[in-house]
């Protein structure tokens, strides 16, 4: 979930003359303090312009809600969403005494609910989301009809264009209740119109940094295509230094690195990250940096997830972080060990995400996933497809064979190095065995071999081939990572047509 909706957190408004809503030197640099996530100081600059005044921007009310919102989210501390809810009836107010013929009027309330409706997607709160994304949708929608050249709000309408379309199956429900649909091709033609914008035209520059979140995260999750992922990253050249230190910047270059198979160069990026002491905390920086780290097959990756689990006061990650550290005990052979933490594991956080999905999925079967393999994916995850191939080499096909498991992940292992290697045509023919062996399996790996063999085939312009792919894999009966396969799924159905 946490990759789905952080790029929410934020957005931002033009000058618009004579109208009670405008952008001004303190709105930019209040702005700059909570992109930077540094929240006292932007809660002292918004004081400073709305305290004891007759007439007030009513920005910085939408720069205080999204402060509030960053420290909410991420955190997942109890107290710290209950000091967002007693401030909503407060900015509810004065947005609704905002001007109604300015483009900002509903689109400042609209953003508010989404604020709400993701917040209490995160604390389980599911009907009360389904009714305060319903309220966001649909005055954006109102919005974009009355003021389609309001080009601010084309970042959040785009991007819930993109997903709603493509929401993961056990949040379903949530489109009926709350009567939403969505359209992949159009989201992503607003959302790349805005961040070209901000990029070329200076009115717009101060977006930047959030329209490149929106859209890079739009493309690693829903398209999961290293070729495509790479259109993405010139624009990051193309962003103010200013934003270079904002800790979404750093967690964005380093996942289209992760995504662009350059795990050495997503590392990096996450070492440069040195939040400040009054910061809002950014744990999941942490985890990532084990994950990243253990793609490199390294045990040592476990310190950051202790880390992260020392530091993290919400739930979600923390059983896969316990899951991780036991695949690194696993690593070296020490079974004990990771049976020791699946065990805590099975007790901690929550199963909401794919990654603890997984955790507990693994503890449920009661298979211990073998080590030679484990490896080879770890190292293939992180873009060493060499090694991993090396590693595949050294197992004997006989021997992992003799268990069902095994052999159908052994020939998806060789499918995703071929894949990711450019050797199409071995890794058709090993993604067709993997389908044969395990599509009514619970384990995702049929399911992804389906998936990928509809993006290759997509890629070479054979839509009826890539739509067979994508309607079998949407329905096999896998468990593992189901939610974001069949999102990439239903949104490859949109891409080829139905």
């Amino acid at each position: 979930m946490f990759r789905i909706f952080i790029f929410l957190t934020l957005t931002s408004c033009i000058c618009a003359k004579g109208q009670v809503y405008y952008v001004n030197e303190p709105f930019l640099k209040a702005y700059s303090h909570v992109v930077n996530f540094e929240k006292n100081k932007a809660l002292d600059i918004i004081q400073e312009q709305t305290k004891g005044k007759k007439s007030v921007n009513l920005l910085f009310y939408y720069l205080e809600s999204s402060t509030y919102f960053i420290e909410a989210f991420l955190t997942e501390n109890k107290e710290d969403k209950n000091k967002w809810d007693q401030k909503f009836s407060f900015w509810e107010t004065k947005f609704l005494n905002g001007k109604k013929s300015s483009p900002y009027y509903r689109y400042c309330i609209a953003h508010l609910y989404l604020q709400k409706g993701l917040l209490n997607l995160k604390f389980q709160e599911y009907v009360q989301a389904g009714l305060d994304l319903r309220k966001a949708t649909r005055m954006l929608e109102k919005n974009y009809q009355l003021f389609p050249d309001f080009v601010v709000q084309y970042k959040e309408f785009g991007l819930l264009q993109c997903f709603l379309g493509n929401i993961p199956e056990q949040y379903e429900w949530l489109l009926g209740l709350a009567g939403l649909s969505g359209d992949l091709k159009q989201g992503e033609s607003l959302l790349l119109k805005i961040l070209k914008l901000s990029m070329e035209n200076e009115q717009y520059s101060f977006l930047q940094i959030e329209t490149l979140l929106y859209y890079s995260t739009v493309i690693t999750i829903l398209h999961n295509d290293a070729e495509i992922v790479k259109k993405v990253f010139p624009f990051f050249s193309k962003v103010d230094p200013l934003f270079h230190k904002s800790p979404l910047y750093i967690y964005m270059l380093s996942n289209v690195y992760s995504h662009m198979g350059n795990n050495d160069k997503a590392l990096e990026e996450l070492k440069n990250y040195k939040p400040l002491s009054t910061s809002i905390r950014f744990d999941y920086l942490t985890y990532l940096k084990g994950v990243l780290m253990l793609h490199q097959a390294k045990p040592q990756a476990r310190q950051h997830f202790f880390k992260f689990i020392s530091d993290f006061e919400g739930m979600h990650y923390v059983k896969s972080a316990y899951h991780k550290i036991a695949w690194t005990y696993l690593l070296e052979g020490d079974l004990k060990q990771y049976e020791l933490y699946m065990s805590i594991a099975s007790n901690s956080g929550l199963s909401v995400n794919d990654a603890d999905k997984q955790a507990m999925h693994e503890l449920k079967s009661k298979n211990i996933p073998n080590p030679d393999l484990l490896r080879a994916r770890l190292l293939c995850d992180g873009g060493y497809y060499n090694q991993a191939l090396i590693e595949m080499q050294s197992i004997d096909s006989s021997e992992i064979c003799q268990k069902k498991k095994f052999c159908t992940e052994y020939h998806y292992r060789h499918a995703r190095i071929y894949h990711l290697s450019n050797n199409l045509t071995l890794a058709i023919d090993a993604y067709k065995t993997v389908i044969e062996m395990g599509q009514n399996d619970k384990e995702y790996f049929a399911a992804n071999a389906a998936l990928m063999l509809g993006m290759i085939y997509e890629e070479k312009i054979d839509f009826s081939t890539a739509r067979h792919y994508y309607k079998l894999c949407l329905n096999m009966p896998f468990e593992e990572y189901r939610n974001s396969i069949q999102q990439k799924a239903k949104a490859g159905l949109q891409r080829v047509g139905r």
